[in-house]
């Protein structure tokens, strides 16, 4: 697997679109291989950039790459599983949208109708639209730790008026530190966008 990272990060630092796509129809038969490999070249992305090995331009293209990889290969990946919960996602404070748009995807795939709540919104704008739509569970993406502590001053301010959603967290934060999504009051944590269905199967259940 290290040797296929290896060979696609190359490809999207190189924009080349159509042998990372070869890339990944020679080598990848599930969906959790395939979300593996999107993060994992990604993150390694950012890395070279925070080292100074590599240019902007070239991060902004591999994510432009990524996202457009990501909108045909889910389209491949039927899971079955929809349900009539009111669903929603939001990128809480933070402005990256390759996480969001990869549960978004396989959501849609499936059959699942989740509201977008867009980008960078701050707690009460979100507390407002999960409100206005009754939303029963609230997905929640961040990319760096101060957004990631604010998902606990949401939760908060939700159970303080008495609303009963459930929270969902993902992203980097969350992967760094396991226990995180309980410091912060979340309702459950999902390491992998593919997670996300055992997670809302258990709460329809209780």
């Amino acid at each position: 697997m290290d040797k296929i990272l290896r060979k696609f990060t190359d490809a999207l630092l190189d924009g080349n679109k159509v042998y990372a796509s070869q890339i990944i129809e020679q080598n990848i038969f599930e969906f959790f291989s395939f979300e593996k490999l999107i993060v994992n070249s990604l993150e390694r992305i950012g890395k070279l950039w925070e080292n100074g090995e590599i240019s902007l331009a070239q991060v902004y293209i591999s994510g432009i790459i990524c996202e457009e990889l990501m909108d045909k290969w889910t389209k491949m990946y039927q899971f079955n599983n929809e349900t009539n919960l009111n669903l929603a996602i939001v990128v809480l404070e933070d402005h990256h949208t390759l996480g969001k748009r990869i549960v978004q995807s396989i959501l849609k795939s499936s059959g699942y109708k989740v509201k977008d709540y867009g980008l960078g919104k701050t707690v009460d704008e979100t507390i407002d639209l999960t409100i206005r739509d009754n939303i029963e569970i609230l997905l929640v993406s961040t990319l760096m730790l101060p957004a990631a502590l604010k998902v606990k001053d949401l939760k908060t301010k939700l159970q303080d008026m008495g609303i009963d959603t459930k929270i969902i967290v993902g992203g980097a934060p969350f992967r760094i530190d396991k226990t995180l999504w309980k410091d912060v009051g979340a309702d459950a944590y999902a390491e992998h966008a593919s997670q996300i269905f055992g997670i809302l199967k258990k709460m329809v259940k209780k």
